[in-house]
């Protein structure tokens, strides 16, 4: 599902921080110069509804280096932990998204 918010992620010893273009509740997609290798394990730290931190670990699946021209540079995350709570609040969300889409509210 687009959706753009801020999010945070760590790999080794290094924070970085950065945009989602996609979430949804196996993933996302950061829009990053920070590019990732492929199989890298990161900490992400994103804030759903309420402004709850929502802390979770992911596996780099994909990159983007430009080879996909309509798309912006960065990676896509696969979650790897995610708590049960911030999982049900993604389905929740994102069924939400879906229907506003459907009903013109986002013109992406």
């Amino acid at each position: 599902m687009y959706q753009k918010m801020s999010v945070w992620w760590k790999n080794e010893n290094l924070i970085f921080d950065g945009i989602t273009l996609d979430i949804c509740p196996g993933g996302l997609f950061i829009v990053t110069g920070h590019l990732l290798p492929l199989k890298s394990i990161i900490d992400i730290l994103f804030c759903l509804a309420k402004g709850a931190p929502c802390f979770c670990q992911g596996e780099v699946i994909w990159v983007n280096r430009g080879q996909i021209t309509h798309y912006p540079p960065g990676f896509g995350v696969q979650f790897l932990k995610i708590e049960p709570d911030i999982l049900e609040q993604l389905i929740v969300l994102c069924s939400d998204w879906e229907g506003e889409e459907r009903a013109g509210l986002y013109n992406w």
